[in-house]
């Protein structure tokens, strides 16, 4: 007999079994879909107490240090404000920029995650920055007062250092110290030969009369030095010690190291007296933080000159200087020439490694420029022709020659007279640019300009 299946058979009366499946199945899905939802809200709950989340507000990008002693960072964003063993509680996540100086070292962040590059530097270890942002400097319990202590120290801003030598109890002497005042020089580096007269007296009484008594003087004895070598170093030594800010250590005008107003000098005699200067030069360098680094003596070797000099001090010493970028300035053969970029000095098959520019230098480990200043008042030489085939230079000031940067100049008709290089460093806002320029004494003609930088 067929059931109806109306309304009130279905109440009191089990569905057929198709119908049961069904309403099974639609009970269970109903069922489930509850359990999951109660389920993927207490997941939820669970994750949120787990690992707190960001709320979308981050941290200003950082100001650096002002980069002044004492100074404090400028940047307005929550520094930490924990101590090493307890969790960060800044209201702001880090979210693009690392903690420079301070890593998480306990717990994670009681409200807020830590979401971009994770902090590598030291443990938190004192007292948090109450204000400011870590920059650059290591939480140590204060708030920080400046930047690192400097790798490289630079000049004092527009450093202006006159180069002679060979200079001779002279009126080419005279003018020499005369446009070196006029053009408002800082120091002399000196590279030898001064009176000629055996007479420091003499020599000291002419810079006196011109610069002063307690002028910026620093020397490297020549060859025409010796005989009186002892009062010379007397009397530079009083000289010096009038000098404010000047430090010197080692034996004057021989084997010497000088720093002042951030310019790192050093003096030697090779061939003319002492030994193991390459050494010396090597030592002093190695531990210079100095941006700028000059290395003076008096005679050179036959390929840096460019007159009758042959080779007088050997390779070992320009080798040492452009080891550590250093600047050579020397004397001896009257006359003024300066190299282009040299990246293997010493080996004239490589032609000392020049490279231009002629008139753009670049001084850092292993490459240097070379200069001859021997035009301090001594009577100018000639060029001597056996350096035509030279490729290292990039302008020669002799007597009968004047080639500058390369081009060819109109020489004086009797000769050409004295000069004076400057080097003015740290320029144009730029502590790691200088710039020279060699000025004659006669003429006032600027007879070599050039620039200079460290990397």
């Amino acid at each position: 007999m067929r059931r109806s299946h109306t309304l009130s058979n279905l109440l009191v009366a089990p569905p057929p079994a198709p119908l049961r499946r069904t309403l099974r199945l639609t009970v269970w899905l109903v069922a489930m879909s509850v359990a999951c939802a109660a389920c993927g809200k207490a997941d939820d709950k669970s994750s949120k107490a787990a690992e707190p989340v960001d709320t979308g507000t981050t941290k200003p990008i950082f100001s650096q240090d002002s980069g002044v002693a004492g100074d404090q960072d400028t940047g307005s964003a929550t520094s930490d404000t924990s101590a090493a063993g307890s969790s960060d509680a800044a209201p702001a996540s880090d979210v693009a920029v690392t903690d420079a100086g301070s890593v998480d070292a306990a717990a994670p962040d009681a409200v807020k995650t830590d979401t971009a590059k994770t902090d590598t530097a030291s443990t938190d270890t004192g007292m948090p920055d109450t204000a400011k942002s870590d920059t650059g400097m290591l939480d140590t319990g204060v708030t920080d007062t400046g930047p690192p202590p400097p790798t490289q120290v630079a000049t004092t801003k527009g450093l202006k250092v006159a180069f002679i030598g060979d200079s001779g109890a002279s009126i080419g002497f005279a003018a020499a110290l005369d446009l070196i005042k006029k053009q408002g020089a800082d120091l002399v580096m000196h590279q030898g030969d001064f009176d000629y007269e055996h007479n420091p007296g003499l020599f000291q009484s002419l810079i006196d009369g011109s610069l002063g008594p307690d002028f910026p003087y620093f020397v490297s004895v020549g060859n025409h030095d010796i005989k009186k070598l002892s009062s010379y170093q007397a009397d530079f030594a009083k000289r010096l010690s009038k000098v404010s800010g000047a430090k010197c250590t080692g034996t004057i005008g021989v084997q010497s190291s000088c720093v002042y107003k951030g310019l790192h000098m050093v003096f030697v005699a090779l061939g003319v007296t002492g030994k193991d200067h390459d050494k010396f030069i090597d030592k002093t360098f190695a531990a210079s933080k100095h941006l700028w680094k000059v290395c003076s003596w008096h005679k050179n070797q036959a390929d840096m000159n460019t007159g009758e000099k042959g080779d007088e001090t050997g390779w070992e010493v320009y080798k040492a200087c452009a080891k550590h970028g250093a600047i050579i300035a020397t004397g001896h053969e009257h006359a003024y020439s300066r190299t282009m970029n040299l990246t293997a000095i010493g080996d004239k098959t490589k032609g000392h490694g020049a490279k231009p520019p002629l008139d753009v230098l670049t001084v850092k480990p292993g490459q240097t420029f070379a200069m001859v200043t021997g035009t301090g008042g001594k009577t100018l030489r000639d060029f001597e022709s056996k350096h035509k085939s030279d490729t290292w230079w990039a302008t020669i000031y002799t007597n009968d020659l004047w080639r500058k940067n390369g081009q060819k100049q109109t020489s004086g008709l009797l000769g050409n007279p004295n000069g004076v290089l400057f080097i003015e460093f740290n320029v144009d806002g730029n502590p790691k640019k200088a710039k020279g320029t060699f000025i004659n004494t006669l003429l006032s003609q600027t007879v070599d300009e050039f620039t200079v930088f460290v990397p």
